[in-house]
């Protein structure tokens, strides 16, 4: 985190990466705790500074948890620290965190740790002191005996949260001391608070080459993005929508405390449903994966497919797949991705779903997973039933052969924009066949009415 308070200095440059993911808008949702379990474990100590620096040299304080931002200060800001505490001025408090091992995680006060850690190694000469100008260019080790003890006995007051914190209170305060010019996301904050064999999972999934060929990716991103969607995948399969609670951020939690004693069976299970999924996903979607097909209007006909991932897709689709085997899902790949974009196209109880504002309430989590749940089920779940859609294939011929809508007259532009209406209507007991089909806007298929 970030150290910004502590003297004058150059803002840190952020760093910002191309947003893939459509941003989700949860309405914040108090924490479903029980009253005994809200209470924050702290400790309050006075710490020298050469105490914090043997326990780091025996790993007793990790400084480089993986949530944590580079070691960003320059000499001349880290001279400026020094000359602090040779002056005898105070330094803002050093967060720390216990973890189950008893040993330590910087939470904030990262920046200032390693400044005076590296002076102690003797890896930079103060330059550009402010008011000890006698001791521009000194290392620690030319330093007199008594400016040595000085800097070694300095003082600095930590506070230590306990390991009998509940997570879902560790990640609250974290957040709030989350003040940075780099604010960190809520999945860099929970690597801080569950490590472990399911984070490294996370970690490892988030890093598949054919999940990031689907996001356009060549490699995982630094902030952290894709292993919050992989976080959401697992979640909702391990404990299933029916099962979700808001706030969305503490089911996440929720689940990673759950599996923080995973054991290496169902790492493998698990490594294998989404391998299995991700595999599908590709096969069935390509290069549209996970994005919003968003169809006409009235004044413009034509639909187009978003071009950023939307999570409340990925989430269904992901946990839909897992429920299948790969040849009861690949036999009909061309039925399922035209029912997804149909309740793209056609069901609005599903669009509010994935769209708008609170798509992490319960109500919407909830609807998204049946809607999609029972459209797999009607085309996998009974295959010896006749299929109410027309494939892909026989849709890109009519559009080849005359790309014209059969309902407004005008040209369609977009094959995926484009609809086989049955002329005598399935309702009706018309047959999915060639001679009942005809090419159409969506969005003209969707405005007409039902009886022509």
């Amino acid at each position: 985190m970030d150290d910004a308070n502590i003297l004058s200095a150059d803002e840190f440059i952020e760093i910002s990466e191309e947003e893939i993911i459509e941003p989700i808008k949860e309405e914040e949702t108090p924490l479903d705790l029980p009253q005994e379990k809200r209470r924050v474990y702290s400790d309050k100590n006075d710490r020298s500074i050469f105490e914090l620096y043997r326990r780091y040299q025996r790993g007793d304080l990790n400084l480089d948890p993986e949530f944590q931002r580079n070691y960003v200060w320059d000499d001349k800001r880290a001279s400026l620290l020094v000359e602090s505490v040779l002056l005898e001025i105070p330094i803002p408090v050093i967060y720390l965190a216990e973890e189950i091992d008893g040993r330590f995680t910087i939470i904030d006060g990262q920046q200032r740790l390693r400044s005076f850690f590296r002076f102690i190694n003797n890896e930079f000469k103060l330059k550009n002191l402010r008011v000890l100008s006698d001791y521009e260019g000194k290392l620690f080790k030319t330093l007199d005996k008594d400016n040595q003890i000085k800097v070694e006995d300095a003082t600095l007051r930590t506070i230590e949260i306990r390991k009998e914190t509940n997570p879902d209170v560790k990640f609250e305060i974290f957040e709030r001391l989350n003040v940075g010019s780099v604010k960190l996301n809520d999945q860099e904050l929970r690597n801080c608070i569950y490590r472990g064999k399911y984070n490294n999972l996370i970690k490892e999934l988030s890093e598949n080459k054919d999940f990031l060929s689907l996001l356009g990716l060549d490699e995982a991103q630094k902030r952290m993005q894709q292993r919050e969607m992989v976080l959401h995948y697992l979640a909702f399969y391990n404990q299933t929508y029916l099962k979700y609670k808001q706030p969305m951020k503490q089911y996440l939690n929720n689940d990673m405390e759950n599996n923080k004693g995973i054991s290496e069976e169902n790492i493998n299970i698990l490594r294998q449903k989404f391998r299995d999924s991700i595999y599908l996903v590709r096969s069935v979607f390509g290069e549209n994966a996970f994005r919003r097909f968003v169809p006409g209007n009235k004044e413009k006909p034509d639909g187009k497919w978003e071009k950023r991932v939307n999570m409340g897709i990925f989430e269904v689709v992901m946990c839909g797949f897992s429920k299948y085997k790969k040849n009861q899902i690949m036999s009909l790949n061309d039925f399922i991705r035209e029912e997804l974009i149909d309740l793209m196209k056609f069901n609005q109880g599903f669009v509010n779903s994935i769209s708008g504002t609170g798509t992490t309430n319960v109500d919407k989590v909830v609807n998204r997973f049946k809607i999609w749940d029972e459209a797999l089920q009607k085309i996998v779940g009974h295959p010896k039933n006749e299929i109410r859609l027309f494939d892909k294939d026989f849709k890109k011929k009519l559009f080849d052969q005359n790309p014209i809508c059969e309902l407004c007259g005008n040209k369609i532009m977009l094959l995926e924009d484009a609809t086989i209406d049955h002329i005598d209507q399935y309702w009706r007991g018309g047959k999915t066949n060639e001679n009942n089909a005809r090419l159409t806007h969506a969005y003209c298929n969707m405005s007409r009415s039902r009886n022509s």
